[in-house]
């Protein structure tokens, strides 16, 4: 019998803190039936990737958690944040 399979590719403002990706990382991987595929990231531009895939409910957690755990840990969500970064570049 088929089983559904969906893959999820999110991006995070958060390129350079190893603790920060690491934590993105352990925040997928928690999640029973995912499988973490990828992870890149790019210090230059401020970025991580990771792609998983699994059952769509276990996916659909493994996203939830992983936005729960960025928003946490990224300043992109405050104000002074966002004015730091724009004065930056």
């Amino acid at each position: 019998m088929f089983s559904p399979l969906v893959e999820c590719v999110p991006n995070f403002s958060e390129g350079r803190k190893d603790t920060v990706i690491r934590a993105l990382i352990d925040a997928v991987q928690a999640v029973p039936g995912v499988r973490l595929l990828d992870h890149t990231r790019d210090a230059d531009h401020h970025r991580c990737v990771l792609t998983f895939a699994g059952a769509p409910d276990a996916v659909g957690e493994a996203a939830f958690r992983v936005t729960v755990g960025a928003a946490a840990r990224t300043c992109a969500r405050t104000r002074a944040c966002i004015r730091a970064w724009a004065q930056r570049t």
